[in-house]
């Protein structure tokens, strides 16, 4: 199993030249044979003091790694939550002692997502995107975060191999940027963007698929922003 230690969350951790937002970082993308995000239960093969320790280094940072901590809380729910409750509370302290807040609907987006890819997208694979980003709500009533959706077939790529990740960079240094990812995008969702990396490439179809993947987030997330079309 990969070593996923300090150097593996320094080594997807990136600070972008022209982000002026000081309390983020650029995460990249975890490559598939370290972390398969495509996978109901990514964390499946850690054992208890794994996921612990794992959770503690992605909170335990800068910048925190809020999904991948998530994804590993959520994996500790199903094991432990009504069974071993106990244990379970070990891994919710750990956002707390952080007065850190888990992405309460991460689990139902995925799911909400991998089924919209499953029964709509027909097409050939393709090089156009849909992308995903964790963003902050300016209302702590209507829950901590946001999820934005946009689509791309961006070929200025800044850098970096994936098409998700230069669309996303572009947004946080201000490149042809959305008014809510430059100044609120916390970090991509790699669990949600690996279902949508793909897409063939013509713009009427990657409009459809940015709506349908939309529609088919805000029957499970409270806010969900980014254009969509009729």
């Amino acid at each position: 199993m990969t070593q996923f230690d300090e150097n593996w969350f320094l080594s997807h951790e990136q600070k972008l030249p022209d982000d002026e937002n000081e309390t983020r970082v650029f995460r990249k993308k975890p490559m598939k044979d370290d972390l398969d995000l495509t996978l109901d239960r990514p964390f499946i093969t850690f054992c208890w003091p794994d996921l612990e320790r794992f959770i503690s280094l992605s909170l335990d940072r800068p910048h925190p790694a809020l999904e991948m901590a998530t994804l590993a809380l959520d994996e500790a729910k199903i094991r432990f939550k009504r069974k071993k409750y106990k244990k379970f509370k070990v891994f919710q302290n750990l956002f707390k002692e952080k007065k850190l807040w888990p992405i309460p609907w991460l689990e139902k987006a995925r799911s909400a997502v991998r089924l919209y890819k499953k029964s709509e997208v027909k097409e050939p694979i393709g090089a156009g995107v849909v992308y995903f980003v964790l963003i902050e709500s300016p209302n702590p009533k209507q829950g901590n975060y946001r999820c934005y959706v946009g689509e791309s077939k961006t070929t200025q790529m800044l850098g970096f191999e994936h098409r998700q990740e230069a669309r996303i960079a572009q947004h946080f240094q201000n490149i042809n940027t959305s008014r809510y990812v430059n100044p609120k995008g916390i970090e991509p969702l790699w669990s949600l963007n690996c279902f949508s990396d793909d897409l063939k490439w013509d713009r009427s179809t990657l409009l459809k698929h940015e709506t349908g993947f939309n529609k088919a987030l805000k029957e499970v997330v409270p806010i969900v922003k980014g254009n969509t079309t009729e």
